[in-house]
């Protein structure tokens, strides 16, 4: 059976509780939002779920489960194997952990203190585990398809347009929440990562929100937009922005910034 994650989430993420996961074996787990105080080293581990290794020009990497592609990696960094560890403990709770073969297939298998057998992860249950990782913690996360070409223009247009700001530490998105909501730094580090983002989110949406709606209400002024909170506003997608704006790459001559809306997003 498939991941349900619109189940998840009504039953688990939004309510901050670990999500159980059985494995075939007959070992049950739990998956674990992450707090803001872990977040720190935990965000480096994270990003090797989000690899597309499907984009990469090797048919053998293509033909690879994920599992054996993080194997293979491993197997030339070590690096690999502490991002996996540190997924492991800080997701699931498993401290030991190791890379092995069952039924000539790559798994990882969980250890008890004793380093006895307690279950595995196939590499089937490890896609659906990745899965539920990436949507638990990153609030706005799409498992979708992006195609090379807008990925490539998506980068190369922030790049462009927000070559003088810059994306705010974690510890200044901490401070920037507990200016605003009297929260203590104990509260807030115990926040998951999932919900602390959202509110760090809506902060800065309602200072921007109240700032727009003074400058309509000012004589001096004439706002034409539609100005609502953004809570109201319809949802729209990261990439949305590259394809109502493309003068921003037009002008400085990138290559296929007016094809964009003919570009395959799905």
């Amino acid at each position: 059976m498939a991941v349900d994650i619109e189940t998840l989430k009504l039953l688990y993420f939004q309510n901050d509780e670990p999500c159980p996961y059985k494995l075939k074996c007959g070992y049950e787990l739990n998956i674990y939002p992450i707090k803001v105080k872990d977040w720190g080293i935990y965000e480096h581990s994270i990003s090797i779920l989000q690899i597309d290794k499907n984009k990469i020009n090797d048919i053998q990497i293509i033909q690879m489960s994920y599992l054996e592609y993080l194997y293979n990696l491993y197997s030339v960094n070590s690096e690999y194997g502490t991002y996996v560890a540190n997924i492991m403990e800080y997701s699931l709770g498993e401290s030991r952990v190791a890379f092995s073969k069952y039924k000539g297939k790559i798994v990882i298998t969980l250890l008890d203190d004793n380093n006895i057998v307690k279950g595995y992860i196939t590499h089937k249950e490890f896609d659906e585990i990745k899965k539920i990782i990436l949507y638990q913690n990153i609030y706005d996360y799409k498992d979708i398809y992006i195609d090379a070409d807008v990925q490539q223009l998506y980068e190369d247009y922030y790049k462009i347009k927000y070559k003088n700001g810059k994306v705010p530490s974690l510890e200044e998105q901490k401070t920037y929440v507990l200016s605003k909501c009297g929260y203590t730094m104990e509260y807030l580090n115990n926040l998951s990562y999932r919900m602390f983002s959202q509110i760090f989110k809506h902060c800065v949406e309602d200072t921007v929100y109240i700032g727009k709606k003074i400058i309509q209400g000012s004589y001096k002024y004439k706002v034409d937009e539609d100005i609502q909170h953004p809570l109201y506003e319809k949802e729209k997608d990261k990439f949305s922005e590259i394809f109502e704006d493309t003068s921003v790459l037009s002008n400085k001559g990138i290559s296929g910034a007016e094809q964009l809306n003919n570009l395959n997003l799905q």
